[in-house]
This record gives structure tokens, sequence and C-alpha cells, in this order.
């Protein structure tokens, strides 16, 4: 598995290329769903959504980098990850690796949470590539609600597309057809906080060719807005204050 840092550092540079692909951070929801299970966001998985979250753990190739959440005693870990703070139980890590495996025909997987460790455990690490990620004013899909000023310190004057704070499946359509509408000719670098149906989203626009990196931000964004909705969040406190202060004096 690839360590959060390195995982950083390759999407920097496809980013920086301009290479168009997505960043995609799997968790045990969208794993969930892709079984046809219930999740906590989204309730009662409906068909389609299985059938797209199944195509989007197919996804590989070039700029493709899929994380799924593997860190564990078996698999490894990285200093100071434990149970509640991105450790997964070994017999959860067993199940699935049993889920993903035939997905999968690299031995190269990366990191899911390789921002949300390193803003805990080097953020001057964390904000350099929030920096960079700034740097190319991304297009920012996500709670149409969040912080307006919030955003536009994380992520400057970039383009809006928003969804629903929680399951925003019923939109998924609209939501893509926003995305579209919003995109320039020219490479783009959009940054998603959507959820589980972030991910069928990203599979979506890659599939449909364009010319754009998405990028999954995870709920780091959550502690950088004030809300604790994570065990990991809860057990640094202030961390979203020093991440954000830390892009304020840069």
């Amino acid at each position: 598995m690839v360590s959060p840092a390195a995982t950083l550092t390759e999407i920097e540079r496809a980013i920086d290329s301009q290479k168009p692909g997505a960043y995609l951070r799997f968790g045990d929801g969208d794993l969930r769903v892709a079984e046809g299970l219930e999740d906590r966001d989204t309730g009662p998985t409906p068909k389609a959504l299985r059938m797209e979250m199944s195509d989007a753990l197919r996804l590989e190739g070039p700029g493709i980098f899929r994380g799924f959440p593997l860190n564990s005693k078996r698999y490894g870990l990285e200093p100071g990850m434990y149970l509640g703070v991105h450790e997964v139980p070994d017999a959860d890590v067993q199940h699935y690796w049993r889920q993903v495996e035939p997905f999968i025909s690299t031995t190269r997987v990366y990191s899911s949470v390789a921002l949300h460790y390193l803003a805990a455990t080097d953020p001057t690490r964390a904000i350099a590539f929030l920096r960079r990620l700034r740097s190319h004013t991304p297009l920012f899909v996500g709670n149409k609600d969040w912080h307006e000023q919030k955003l536009k310190t994380i992520f400057g004057d970039g383009g809006r597309v928003g969804t629903l704070a929680y399951n925003s499946w019923p939109q998924a359509d609209r939501i893509t057809a926003d995305i579209h509408a919003a995109l320039p000719s020219e490479f783009t670098l959009i940054v998603m906080a959507a959820g589980v149906t972030g991910r069928v989203l990203q599979k979506r626009l890659v599939t449909s060719g364009v010319n754009a990196f998405v990028f999954d931000f995870g709920s780091l964004l959550d502690a950088m807005m004030g809300r604790d909705s994570r065990t990991w969040i809860r057990r640094a406190p202030g961390l979203g204050d020093r991440i954000m202060k830390g892009l304020l004096d840069g």
C-alpha cells in the first residue's frame, strides 16, 4: 500500500502535469453500497447506485488513484494509527479485501486517508498540499450550505456546484449536468466532497472523458468547517482550526 505522503506526491504530479484522472477514496460505506447493503447516509441501496458504485470500483488506468480502507495490523499501519483513528480491525479488512480484490489488477493501492492522516501528523505537508490545490482554483462540488468564505480560504475563487449535506444520490443526474455546465474547455481540477455519491460522480466524469482531475477531499473538510463528524476528528481537538490558520497565514 502506497504511504500517505507518497500518495499525495503522486497526485500532485498528476495535477501539475494536467493529467486527467481521479483520486477515489473508497470507505466502508461505499463497499456496503457495492454489496447492495444499507448505508447510514444513503439508507437502502437502490440497484442503480449499487451498479454505478461497482463500476467506480473497477476504474483503472493512467491517472486513477484508488484508496481502500485497508490500514490494519495485517496489511500495515502508519505511526499514530490506532482503532478509531484510521486503523481498521483485521477481520473487517479481510472482508473488504475479498470485495475489492476482483477489481484490482495492480498491486499498487493508495492510501484512502492520506490527507486526513498528514493533517494530524505532518500539518506542514498537508497545508502545502492544500495550497497546491488552491493554486489550481478548483471547481468545488459539495454541501451547498458550507460557509462560502471558508470555502474561498481553502479552494480560492473557483466555481461551486452544490449538493445536499447527506445522500445526494437522488440529485446525482442534476449534479452531473451542473458540473459539465461549469467546466471550461481547458484542464480543470475538481474537488469533490459528496460522500458516497461522490464516487459515482467521479466515475461518471472520468468515463465521460472530461479534461479534469477529480480529487475526493473527505472528512477533513468537516473538521475545517467546525464539524466533528468522525472519531478521528474528535480525537484531534482543534485540528481543523489549525489547518485553516495555516492556510490563512500562507
